[in-house]
């Protein structure tokens, strides 16, 4: 119902002027006037239109960039935010790494109270800015710029399997089979790996201080 009544109303609407103009054709002064303001709606509505739709292409495209510029900038406020806090979880890394070489280097020979002491300091390596990081999506050159830093923590986990394997391997050795021998080799091992990663994390640590990113 409602809509035949819009559609009603609609064609009395249209009927009106159509009718009007009608009775009013032989009217030469009117008739003029009524085809000239038809031309002059008609070309405002041919240039017009295109125009103004154009003009609202251009506006969404730059409504579109700077969204996009926001973006990037925000994207890059959260990754020098996040390479800021793995500088200072690579500062702590790298002084436990340092602690435990002089824990391994305090003996030559391997006591379980020495593993036990390494195996508390690996524990104490923080990873939670890497692992806020690694969520990114990265492209590949954020990848690439992010290379030294992978490979940091890689060799800190790395680090920390090796001394939790080289405890379990100290009781084996001298519980089932007393070999010292195996024992200290494994001690003198996992020391030298930590010498290596010690090495790296401070030429890392170095480079991020030099690129800014500390």
């Amino acid at each position: 119902m409602a809509n035949a009544i819009s559609w009603i109303v609609t064609s009395v609407l249209i009927a009106i002027p159509i009718g009007y103009f009608a009775i009013r054709w032989d009217n030469e002064q009117f008739r003029d006037g009524a085809l000239g303001n038809w031309f002059g709606t008609v070309a405002g509505v041919v240039g017009g239109v295109p125009i103004a739709l154009w003009l609202s292409a251009r506006q969404q495209r730059a409504q579109e960039a700077a969204k996009r510029s926001s973006r990037a900038r925000d994207r890059a406020e959260q990754i020098r935010h996040l390479r800021g806090r793995q500088f200072e979880e690579l500062q702590h890394n790298t002084g436990a790494v340092s602690q435990l070489q002089d824990i391994l280097s305090k003996t030559r020979t391997a006591r379980a109270d020495v593993w036990e002491w390494a195996a508390r300091v690996v524990d104490s390596f923080e990873f939670d800015a890497r692992r806020h990081f690694e969520l990114l999506a990265l492209t590949p050159a954020e990848r690439l710029d992010d290379a030294d830093l992978e490979r940091a923590y890689r060799d800190l986990q790395r680090l920390t399997y090796r001394v939790r394997e080289a405890a379990a391997a100290h009781a084996f050795f001298y519980g089932y089979s007393a070999d010292e021998k195996s024992a200290n080799w494994q001690q003198e091992e996992v020391r030298h790996f930590a010498e290596l990663v010690s090495s790296d994390l401070t030429k890392t640590v170095q480079r991020m201080k030099e690129s800014g990113a500390a």
